[in-house]
This record gives C-alpha cells, sequence and structure tokens, in this order.
C-alpha cells in the first residue's frame, strides 16, 4: 500500500506598492510497504519575490531547497517479500540488484530549485506567461548510479478568452532538458 501525507503553510508580505515577497513551507510523509524503503520525509523551503512592473507586465523569481530522508533503504525487501523463501534462498546474495545501488525516487536527496516567470496582458482578454526553470539534485548516500542530476525546463503559453460565448482557448509549449 501506499500513503502520502501533505501539509503547507504559505505566507505574503507586500514589500511596497508593486512588490510581493512569499515564503512558505511544506512537508511531505510517504508510507510504503513492500518497498525498499517504507518510510520517507521530504521537508522543502521556499521564498519567491513578485514585481508588477506595469499594469500589464509583471515578473518574479522563486527558489527552493527540498530534503528529502527516510528509514532504511533496504534494496532486497521487495525482492524478499514477494518470492517465497525456498526461491529467495537459491539467489546468489540474497539481492537482485547491487545492495548500493538506490532507486532515484526513494534515495536520499537534496533539491534546489529555480524558477524565473514573466506575465503580460496586454488586453483585457490576452494573457501571454514565460518561464524558465532549473534545478539540481544531489542523491546524498547513493554511492552507485545516480548520484546527482539536473534538470530544467523553458515554457511560453498563451490564452485568449472569447466572452460573448464564454470560452477560453490557450496554448503552450515547453522544452525540457
Amino acid at each position: 500500500s501506499y500513503q502520502d501525507h501533505q501539509l503547507k503553510l504559505d505566507a505574503g508580505y507586500q514589500l511596497f506598492r508593486r512588490t510581493d515577497l512569499t515564503v512558505g513551507a511544506e512537508r511531505k510523509e510517504t508510507e510504503r510497504t513492500y518497498s525498499e524503503r517504507e518510510e520517507a520525509t521530504e521537508d522543502t523551503y521556499r521564498v519567491g519575490l513578485k514585481g508588477d512592473l506595469t499594469e500589464t507586465v509583471s515578473t518574479g523569481i522563486r527558489l527552493s531547497r527540498a530534503g528529502r530522508h527516510g528509514s532504511t533503504y533496504r534494496g532486497e525487501e521487495p525482492f524478499l517479500s514477494t518470492y517465497a523463501p525456498g526461491y529467495t534462498a537459491t539467489v546468489p546474495g540474497g539481492w537482485e540488484n547491487h545492495p548500493d545501488m538506490r532507486k532515484y525516487f526513494l534515495s536520499d536527496r537534496q533539491r534546489d530549485t529555480v524558477a524565473w516567470f514573466a506575465a503580460l496582458t496586454p488586453g483585457e482578454n490576452w494573457a501571454v506567461g514565460v518561464n524558465a526553470t532549473y534545478l539540481r539534485d544531489d542523491y546524498e548516500r547513493s554511492e552507485m548510479g545516480l548520484t546527482d542530476g539536473t534538470m530544467g525546463n523553458y515554457a511560453v503559453d498563451a490564452s485568449y478568452h472569447l466572452p460573448s460565448v464564454a470560452v477560453t482557448t490557450y496554448t503552450f509549449y515547453t522544452y525540457e532538458y
């Protein structure tokens, strides 16, 4: 089975007439059975700054750091839990994968993220957005396989609202690397 519990707290403060500061924290607790890791906790802290440059243009930046940790990683657990003891006793080493390998979505990890965004509303019915995100992962306790990683994306979106027929059209393009 699989269970997730989340708690999020966010707060905002208007620094200047057109500038807002936001801060937030999040905790996610995950419980799994028949998995290499039974429990994991991820804590995320974030800060953002948004400014309205004009009545129709706004931009901002968000920074965050997340740390995931949990119960002892037992790589052999799914193997031993799902096969008969008579069979598992015949497998050399008693495990399916090398014991120092870690699944990236279960491993202890520190993630740093920076995101920039801009929005343009040239008219009452139009909206255009641009954003870029970069993140860096450090799998702190992984000695083999994936030990770190980077990801990023660029995105552009636009929408147009037709109030006479209550229809909004939307288009977007995202490039991930």
